[in-house]
């Protein structure tokens, strides 16, 4: 089963626990400590996605529970876009 042409999903499972949260929701999540970024391969594309957990630790056994081969990258600092003069 291949990945949504436009959504974060493969099937009826997604691969970013934070699709569809208000910019606001990722902002206090992220500031919380407990989002983590993922990448996973489909067909040989490249994905990334995002996992809500308490720690690393967490963050690798969910990534694991869904099946989708992840590999947790490390825990995202900011959400939004950044400045034009940004590095």
């Amino acid at each position: 089963m291949g990945v949504h042409p436009q959504k974060p999903f493969i099937g009826n499972r997604t691969f970013d626990d934070t699709y569809g949260m208000t910019e606001a929701v990722k902002r206090e999540l992220c500031y919380q400590g407990m989002v983590f970024v993922s990448t996973l391969t489909v067909d040989g594309k490249q994905y990334g996605g995002n996992i809500i957990a308490r720690d690393l630790e967490h963050a690798i056994r969910r990534a694991d529970e869904r099946g989708f081969g992840e590999r947790v990258d490390g825990q995202l600092e900011a959400f939004g876009e950044l400045p034009p003069d940004s590095p």
